[in-house]
């Protein structure tokens, strides 16, 4: 039995409710002679409970032992039957922990009596489980195994299926390329044996893949066609499943109506059927569309301005940009669609509910989340209970009712924590937090959203791209940091007892560092970050004359928590996220136009509210050098290029950035002994344009520092990977072509005959991690950069940590080839002064192109940065 949709919702909020659509219904999809799903050997008119489930586990196990002690082929296939019922019950009570356990032991035994067909059969229920329970990595090994055995069976709707699931899977990560492939794939194979429930189900999910790709048209064509197949294949559950997500997508495409009429239809679908998980979960997402359309305000498209003017010709950078793929499309001339129905769909009927709609719709919504509790309870799902009881907890709070809220909340953490599933607990341990916040119980609040904090940790990973959304994580996962953070700094306000005030500080320093490792986990897809953030845990203290400023952005307000000296300080700057992030986009922009001085007022207005407040704090201290630890849209400009209203930043500070402290390791490096390898292109290939001063570039860091350079047909990758191996590098510099984009899966620099991912580099500057010295500098002199969001700027200043160097010295966006090469030329020069820090020898580079006439511009000198050690 599969649920319509595992939930991700962000409370107190009307953005879009997260949610992934999974495969619903009592299922017997034949492949061949095996039935796939075989939910008819259990009485599908029946709802099963986990005691049910548990009494049939006991069984299985009897069965086991008594095949280990007969030894016979027929008592181990009766075991592995034994323990493929156990893992169907499982799955109908909801109870996906223990389901994934009883369909490991499946496939083992099948395995062992070479039943490849029903071993792939309890690898797609396990990866199902996996995914239930969040874990897709492990599904997607687990899928792909499942795949490699299905392959040479000659049953097409086992890979079929197969391959569908894989699709889900790589789309819950963000993968939407693969996810896509994966989808095409499967329905390819699913319609040569015409319309079926298998077809159905694979245009359901591919329809939330569109959704969640930004094609809500596409996914409603996508899932009325499956509605329609599901019906006619007696799929009660699953057609139901799709008018659903059907009424969802009508929401994202502001079709109030149609989408009420959706959902009224799948109501009274859903009282037909029996009583269980799909049933519960159904109810469940009614529930939440009615949010939904509570929340409903007629659409508009929001659009970032897009930065990516005409490429001045010669510019060098790292190409920040965004990657689309084309998905397959559902078969408009399957002789089960309704074209008129399809038609219907996508027609806009458009209406702003009024006062007297959302009040029905919040009844409706109240009224459905108790059905869905009463089914859940009625059946033991305690999956299903924590949600209904949860989210009837958050209408609660929105009403204020916060007694009855809290009450309602602490019911849903425990059944979340009976059958221990972070993925909800994690909510409700929030909504609690935010309940005895609005109560003005401030230190139990943190209590409770610490709790969040760390029931969250272990499963942070698995939110990747979750539902295919492009910044899922931060908006499912990031609230939780950022209202956590402002508590604690709001209660160091009110603390009177300075040592206390820096325990409240710290905690907010400590808990905005620990958003900042997860979000670079999250664009990499890879904890091995956490090797780096030990590294730097023994770092050496930060010198007396660098201050560490945190600017953490919240609605209301930009905080500036700032270290100096030992010691934590704070500054509130009233200016609300909108107004900030508008500022910090037309900055941007203007500044890179090389032909107006029209950055001028914002570059002073983000001064104002950046720097001024913490000046007197500066100047006392006689700081000379600026780390910044920026936040969300701030990474995407230059700091150096604030100005005062009388010179730039740059001119009294050397500013460096990091993307975390805790990343950024400050152990000092012997510079007397400094060995380089440069590398790059400077002809124009796989349709890439020329860099001619990069052979001029490389020429002159080869005179500064000697070592080898691997120019043009020279640079390749087993070169590159042959000298690092065998020399101990302590710079490596890149003149190529590079790109950067908001998924770290399209990134790569430019080899002559190749492209270099950000994995593989990391697996090439990895080899330091070995050596007695690590990497101390890697310079991506890149050329081409166009301009992306700040995920792409985040994974840009996420290179040195990836890669494993000390530093990075890279640039935002597109700059002048010839400039760029003066400015690493002087930046190389100043660095052969062992007593100059990384920091300041940018600064000294930077001032001196700023201070030539052609290039005295802050686009040709201040979109270069230093990245973590600035020492």
């Amino acid at each position: 039995m599969r649920h319509a949709r595992s939930f991700l919702f962000q409370p107190r909020s009307s953005r879009r409710v997260a949610l992934i659509v999974c495969l619903c219904g009592s299922l017997s999809l034949i492949s061949g002679q095996s039935a796939l799903f075989a939910h008819d050997a259990l009485d599908s008119g029946t709802a099963h409970s986990s005691t049910e489930a548990s009494s049939l586990l006991e069984a299985a196990r009897a069965a086991k032992r008594t095949a280990s002690q007969q030894q016979s082929a027929g008592a181990f296939s009766k075991a592995a039957e034994s323990w493929e019922m156990a893992g169907h019950t499982y799955e109908l009570a909801g109870s996906f922990p223990d389901a994934a356990l009883v369909w490991t032991e499946a496939a083992a035994l099948y395995e062992r009596q070479h039943e490849s067909a029903r071993q792939v059969e309890a690898l797609i229920h396990l990866g199902y489980a996996l995914q239930q329970m969040g874990q897709y990595q492990n599904a997607v090994m687990t899928l792909e195994t499942a795949r490699r055995l299905a392959a040479p069976l000659n049953e097409t709707g086992l890979l079929a299926t197969t391959l569908g699931q894989l699709g889900k899977a790589q789309s819950a990560l963000g993968h939407d390329r693969e996810a896509l492939q994966f989808f095409s794939d499967a329905l390819t194979l699913a319609r040569k044996d015409g319309p079926s429930a298998l077809v159905a189900i694979l245009l359901n999910d591919l329809g939330t893949t569109l959704g969640t790709q930004g094609d809500p048209s596409g996914a409603i064509r996508a899932y009325l066609e499956g509605t329609i197949l599901a019906r006619q294949s007696g799929q009660q559950e699953l057609s139901t499943t799709a008018m659903i997500n059907a009424a969802m997508a009508s929401i994202d495409l502001g079709e109030v109506i149609q989408a009420r009429e959706r959902l009224e239809v799948a109501y009274r679908q859903l009282q037909e059927l029996p009583e269980s998980h799909g049933k519960a979960f159904g109810l469940l997402n009614l529930a939440l569309g009615y949010e939904e359309l509570r929340q409903q305000v007629r659409p508009e498209q929001i659009m970032l301005a897009r930065l990516d003017a005409a490429v001045p010709p010669g510019s060098r950078g790292v190409r920040l940009k965004d990657v689309s793929v084309k998905p397959p499309v559902p078969d408009g001339n399957s002789p089960a669609m309704a074209k008129q129905e399809l038609n219907a769909g996508v027609v806009p009927r458009s209406a702003t509910p009024s006062e007297s709609d959302r009040q029905v719709f919040s009844t409706r919504e109240e009224q459905i989340l108790k059905e869905a509790a009463a089914v859940a309870t009625q059946i033991g799902d305690r999956t299903a209970e924590s949600y209904a009881l949860g989210y009837l907890g958050q209408l609660r709070e929105q009403a204020r009712q916060f007694p009855e809220a809290l009450e309602l909340t602490r019911r849903a953490v425990f059944a979340a924590q009976q059958v221990q599933a972070p993925e909800s607990l994690y909510r409700w341990h929030w909504q609690t937090g935010r309940i005895l916040a609005a109560t003005g119980r401030s230190d139990d609040a943190i209590h409770a959203y610490q709790q969040a904090v760390e029931t969250v940790r272990p499963i942070r990973q698995e939110f990747s791209g979750y539902r295919g959304r492009r910044h899922s994580f931060r908006d499912s996962v990031g609230p939780v940091f950022y209202e956590l953070a402002d508590l604690l700094l709001r209660r160091a306000v009110t603390s009177h007892d300075p040592t206390e005030e820096q325990t409240f500080l710290i905690q907010a320093r400590d808990i905005s560092e620990q958003y900042k490792v997860a979000e670079l986990q999250d664009y990499f897809k890879d904890e091995c970050v956490r090797s780096a953030r030990s590294r730097a845990t023994a770092a050496g203290a930060i010198p007396k004359t660098a201050a560490v400023v945190y600017p953490i952005i919240l609605p209301d307000r930009l905080e500036l928590l700032m270290y100096l000296n030992g010691t934590w300080k704070r500054v509130a700057t009233p200016v609300p996220v909108d107004q900030l992030t508008d500022e910090v986009r037309a900055f941007r922009r203007t500044l890179q136009d090389r032909t107006t001085r029209a950055y001028l007022p914002h570059s002073q207005q983000l001064y104002r509210w950046i720097v001024s407040p913490l000046e007197q704090e500066l100047s006392s201290a006689k700081i000379d050098t600026l780390v910044f630890v920026p936040d969300g849209p701030l990474r995407t400009i230059p700091i150096a290029a604030l100005h005062d209203g009388q010179e730039f930043l740059i001119k009294r500070f050397a500013v460096a950035v990091t993307p975390g402290m805790d990343l950024t390791d400050l152990r000092p490096i012997d510079r007397s002994n400094t060995r380089m390898l440069s590398v790059g292109i400077t002809e124009a290939v796989q349709d890439f344009p020329a860099l001619p001063h990069v052979k001029e570039e490389l020429q002159a860091v080869k005179t500064l520092y000697g070592g080898t350079s691997l120019i043009d047909g020279a640079f390749r990758v087993p070169a590159m990977r042959t000298e690092l191996r065998d020399q101990p590098y302590s710079i490596v510099h890149i003149a190529s072509h590079g790109v950067v984009t908001n998924d770290v899966n399209s990134s790569f620099l430019l080899t002559y005959d190749d492209k270099i991912t950000m994995d593989q580099l990391s697996q090439l500057i990895g080899m330091f991690q070995f050596r007695k010295t690590s990497l101390d500098l890697l310079t991506l002199s890149a050329c081409e950069t166009a301009i992306g969001d700040d995920r792409a700027a985040l994974g840009l200043a996420g290179v040195a940590v990836k890669a494993g160097a000390r530093s990075a010295f890279a640039s935002l966006w597109l700059i002048d080839d010839e400039a760029t090469s003066q400015l690493v030329r002087e930046f190389y020069q100043q660095l052969k002064n062992p007593a100059m820090s990384k920091a300041a020898a940018l600064q000294q580079a930077q001032l001196k192109i700023a201070s030539e006439p052609l290039h005295d511009h802050p686009s040709y000198w201040a979109p270069f940065l230093l990245i973590n050690n600035w020492l």
